[in-house]
């Protein structure tokens, strides 16, 4: 349970960030060379996700995995754009930390 709000709070932050255009998220995703469509369409994704972990079990029990599955494959790609775009390790290890929620809470829920 714990996690579940964990991973909640920790995703819809920064893809409401995303969605409303925050500078910053605007300035990253500009720097990485990406499309502001595509910020939107990750924030969007975020935000769904989180939902699907917090509330996705009373719809069907598969969409919290469904969920985290997806913010699995965002986060891969988010330690993957720092690294080919040549940020310092410390700025994919957020994204790293994420990741081992992430996976730790599907193995969780998963069992």
């Amino acid at each position: 349970m714990a996690l579940r709000v964990i991973l909640t709070v920790l995703f819809l932050g920064p893809g409401i960030m995303k969605i409303t255009t925050n500078p910053a998220m605007v300035t990253a995703f500009e720097g990485f060379g990406y499309a502001l469509w595509f910020m939107y369409f990750i924030g969007l994704a975020e935000v769904l996700g989180a939902l699907g972990i917090a509330f996705g079990a009373f719809v069907d029990k598969k969409l919290p995995v469904l969920a985290t599955a997806g913010l699995i494959v965002i986060m891969i790609g988010a330690i993957g754009s720092h690294i080919i775009f040549g940020d310092p390790i410390s700025m994919a290890i957020p994204a790293f930390v994420f990741l081992v929620l992430l996976v730790t809470y599907l193995w969780v829920i998963k069992k």
